[in-house]
């Protein structure tokens, strides 16, 4: 699915309270089974709050940071409401460390860098399998 850019985002949910659990998981995926394709997509899930548990700042820090260091740009995070307690403790570890950087969202052509290829056979345009859904726009308007 990954191949075809039907897949916007791969969220596994890796709910360990944890590091070394995290971790293991995160070697697991990144490590035997990832593909290159599939690793701008990829953002586990952190838990980050489940009824009393919250997790702590290191922790958190911790994850995001082994994220980064196996290619991994994002994450998502369950649930909100776990940046907001502790008078919005999470949410001020964040701002302050990680995320002190306002995301930079990809352009339309970065987002198609690796998905859009092309072969001229016989005056003929034919699209390799790898078109993502945005190409598959583009070039359904194109024909328009």
């Amino acid at each position: 699915m990954v191949k075809t850019g039907i897949v916007d985002i791969i969220n596994p949910q890796i709910y360990r309270r944890d590091f070394n659990s995290y971790k293991q998981i995160i070697d697991k995926l990144v490590l035997e089974q990832s593909t290159n394709l599939a690793l701008p997509k990829f953002a586990p899930g952190i838990l980050m709050k489940l009824s009393s548990y919250v997790i702590n700042s290191d922790y958190l820090l911790q994850a995001i940071e082994y994220n980064r260091i196996h290619g991994i740009k994002g994450e998502v995070f369950f649930f909100y409401e776990g940046l907001r307690e502790n008078n919005n403790q999470l949410a001020k570890v964040l701002r302050n460390n990680i995320y002190a950087k306002s995301a930079k969202f990809p352009t339309i052509s970065e987002l198609n860098q690796s998905n859009i290829k092309s072969t001229n056979i016989k005056n003929t345009n034919i699209k390799n399998q790898n078109l993502s859904v945005w190409g598959k726009l583009q070039e359904f308007f194109k024909n328009l």
